[in-house]
């Protein structure tokens, strides 16, 4: 986990008094064109609250690695300090190592949603480790639990899958199989 900031480009003494903050995950990128738009827009298939609510200067908290999108915004009827302001954030990795691994799915976790947002609960047999996205549960469980750090080996990938697959046979999918 990494700690980071979160702070306001227009306003260089930090957001304002109560400004509504909502960071969230993203995966699965991909860029669409319109007619009414003269550049390509960049989507994400994926999308999943990370945390949101109501700050005032800067914005601090831990991140897991992989790539955040956050929009900070207040709206008061009648008030001229309204303002919207977003932006895009990558923790602990490079656009392309994102970009080559944010399609994968991790296979020995369980998402389950909670007051903050969702988080990933690992399955592998003895693991008590939570994280807060999809790359960060990818992550964990190639590395600590295979041995393969798919930042820096992407093509591993179905190496571990293969390695999930002979854990999975030999547990079984419910209860233990009779050997004959």
């Amino acid at each position: 986990m990494s700690t980071v900031t979160i702070e306001s480009k227009k306003f260089p003494q930090g957001f304002p008094d109560r400004t509504r903050l909502r960071i969230e995950w993203v995966a699965d990128e991909f860029k669409r064109r319109d007619r009414a738009w003269k550049s390509p827009r960049t989507f994400y298939r994926q999308r999943r609250l990370f945390w949101k609510g109501e700050v005032a200067g800067s914005f601090t908290k831990n991140f897991d690695p992989g790539k955040y999108e956050w929009k900070a915004h207040k709206e008061v009827p009648g008030a001229r300090d309204n303002f919207s302001e977003k932006g895009v954030m990558l923790v602990d990795m490079t656009q392309e190592q994102w970009k080559k691994i944010s399609h994968m799915e991790p296979r020995m976790q369980h998402a389950m949603m909670v007051t903050d947002g969702i988080v990933f609960h690992c399955k592998f047999p003895g693991c008590d480790k939570r994280t807060t996205s999809k790359v960060s549960a990818l992550l964990h469980e190639s590395d600590e639990h295979y041995g393969v750090d798919l930042l820096t080996e992407p093509d591993r990938k179905e190496e571990v899958d293969a390695q999930m697959d002979q854990v999975v046979q030999k547990r079984g999918p419910g209860r233990p199989r009779k050997e004959p």
